[in-house]
């Protein structure tokens, strides 16, 4: 844990994205009871930390779109709006929106959705989180929608990919 936690730092991921990966295995590192469960943990672990790098690199963004997108994917669990987002950065919304398009050849919206589905992704290996538990940690509320947003994007259900994860 302490040398994934050590490469997403050289990385560049944000801080609190390695705070909240990191503790979350410390507990289950701690209630592991066996050597099955302790490699079955670390397969766990490197997926969810490469996957952490893959979903916290920007590339070569400004760092005010670096700002704007660890702000949203820290606050991926709940409403995140592009006028919320761009306020806080002292920005206009319409500003903002052009340079993300700009910057990542993407809206802001389908950046997001994209973002979303990859968490929900690493959240679908553990098996005791129900599919609305995971629609709920990305900020669907609504188990419908999450289920056609994933189809959509990835050609499988949730229920699907998990199966074949």
């Amino acid at each position: 844990n302490t040398l994934c936690r050590k490469n997403l730092e050289r990385a560049s991921v944000h801080p609190a994205f390695i705070d909240q990966i990191s503790r979350g295995f410390t507990e289950r590192i701690n209630s592991c009871v066996n050597e099955k469960e302790v490699v079955s943990l670390q397969r766990e672990m490197i997926r969810s930390y490469c996957s952490a790098v893959r979903q916290c690199a920007a590339g070569n963004v400004s760092p005010l779109l670096r700002s704007v997108m660890d702000q949203a994917l820290l606050s991926l669990d709940g409403e995140v709006s592009l006028h919320a987002l761009a306020e806080k950065a002292g920005v206009g919304e319409s500003y903002l929106s052009a340079r993300f398009r700009e910057e990542t050849g993407k809206t802001f919206s389908s950046w997001l959705r994209e973002k979303r589905v990859a968490r929900a992704k690493d959240l679908l290996v553990r098996k005791e989180l129900s599919i609305a538990q995971v629609a709920e940690q990305i900020g669907m509320l609504d188990v419908s929608y999450f289920i056609r947003v994933f189809k959509k994007e990835t050609g499988v259900t949730p229920g699907e990919w998990r199966r074949n994860a």
